[in-house]
């Protein structure tokens, strides 16, 4: 319920808004209440280096008329080499072709691991995400 209750994070990751994995990925599903027509889906992130906190390196999309079986719908790909900047919040909006929907599933790809160039290199990284929209 942290990714959908309409409260924004901070950029502290310590303010208990999100949703921290260290060195794993996350898969949400959100469970629409009906069929509706989706074309966007947003997710927030936080960046902050200096805490091993590091912005997703891609989000998929999937999208379900009966809650089982899903096809691709987007796919968004962040630059992993644009990871050594200020700790701030990031937003990932993917948008695509309008399809009808009962459920949406977000595969968020972690780092895993510290960039070799990263003081803490080899270390397992995290992967803060909030707010995830579908519009």
């Amino acid at each position: 319920s942290t990714l959908t209750d309409a409260v924004k994070a901070s950029e502290n990751h310590q303010d208990g808004n999100w949703l921290g994995l260290e060195g794993e990925n996350l898969s949400a599903t959100i469970t629409l209440e009906g069929s509706y027509k989706v074309s966007k889906v947003t997710l927030s992130y936080l960046q902050n280096n200096n805490a091993l906190i590091f912005a997703p390196l891609s989000v998929i999309v999937e999208t379900s008329v009966d809650g089982k079986t899903y096809k691709s719908a987007g796919i968004y790909d962040l630059d992993e080499n644009k990871w050594n900047i200020p700790a701030n919040k990031g937003e990932v909006n993917i948008s695509f072709t309008e399809t009808q929907a009962s459920s949406v599933r977000l595969l968020v790809i972690s780092r895993g691991k510290c960039p070799v160039n990263h003081p803490a290199s080899g270390k397992k990284a995290w992967l803060f995400v909030d707010e995830i929209t579908v519009e």
